[in-house]
């Protein structure tokens, strides 16, 4: 397994999971957000999307495929986006999710009021429009490991 920047390639298998996951593609446009793909040799079984804006960084669209769940994958695509975001002096990390909370704070996110997001992140498609308000808004400092 191997873990890579998606290319344009990967966008029509990035979707089809993502929907096969019930999250939203109606803002995945490629190159708005950066994607990662784990790949077993050439099939795509997870992926991670990342948006950026300055020091604040909103992680999207973590789906592993039904048959590779339960086995870290999404751990390790988390926890890739996190080194990658520590490297590119990203402070903080925000998400929305309605069914991985738990996976979050094992990985060190805690819970936050939406309202207590910067206005870069509250200003998104996926904070405004897409995700529901139920949704539980989680975060990150990153700060410490820069």
């Amino acid at each position: 397994m191997i873990i890579t920047e998606s290319t344009e390639k990967d966008t029509r298998e990035i979707r089809n999971l993502l929907i096969s996951e019930n999250l939203p593609v109606k803002d995945i446009r490629y190159g708005t957000i950066t994607f990662w793909v784990l790949k077993n040799q050439q099939e795509l079984v997870g992926v991670i999307g990342l948006e950026t804006f300055n020091k604040f960084g909103l992680l999207r669209s973590l789906a592993v495929k039904k048959d590779f769940k339960n086995q870290g994958f999404g751990s390790k695509l988390i926890e890739h986006v996190i080194k990658h975001s520590s490297k590119q002096k990203i402070q903080t990390l925000y998400l929305l999710t309605t069914t991985a909370e738990q996976l979050f704070k094992k990985l060190g996110f805690k819970l936050v009021q939406r309202t207590d997001c910067p206005d870069s992140i509250k200003n998104t498609a996926e904070f405004k429009d897409i995700c529901p308000e139920s949704a539980i808004t989680m975060v990150k400092d990153l700060s410490k490991r820069i």
